[in-house]
């Protein structure tokens, strides 16, 4: 899972350094990936292959501190929109405060965030047992 500020457009900038930074610790580092998700030769992956074998999720924090032009201007970016299209990724954007009745009626809400987490961590975990 990787967290950015979406207040802050240098922590976007900077999922991909974090990821290859990541990614590159596989040599390092065997264990860094469970068993079953490593190459069967136990070679070190590249970013795209990384990702087909570990679950991954981009988590937008701080939603509540952009106007509503802002986060509609942040979802449909190109850059974000290629970011997730290349690397195959969901991404949710959640809000620390409590919503109000109009943005719960917007869709506004982190509700359906907290249950898209929700189901990657089942996957996640679904995964590591290897079912």
């Amino acid at each position: 899972m990787l967290v950015f500020d979406a207040t802050n457009e240098k922590s976007y900038y900077n999922l991909r350094k974090w990821l290859d930074e990541i990614v590159a610790t596989q040599g390092d580092d065997p264990d860094v990936l469970a068993p079953h998700l490593r190459d069967r030769r136990h070679a070190v992956l590249d970013r795209r292959a990384f990702l087909k074998r570990c679950p991954c999720m981009l988590v937008g924090t701080k939603l509540d501190l952009l106007s509503s032009s802002e986060r509609s201007k942040l979802r449909s970016s190109s850059s974000f929109v290629s970011l997730q299209r290349a690397w195959d990724v969901d991404c949710v954007f959640l809000s620390s405060k409590q919503p109000t009745e109009e943005e719960e009626e917007k869709g506004v809400s982190s509700r359906g965030a907290f249950d898209r987490l929700s189901a990657f961590r089942d996957a996640l975990a679904r995964r590591l047992r290897g079912s």
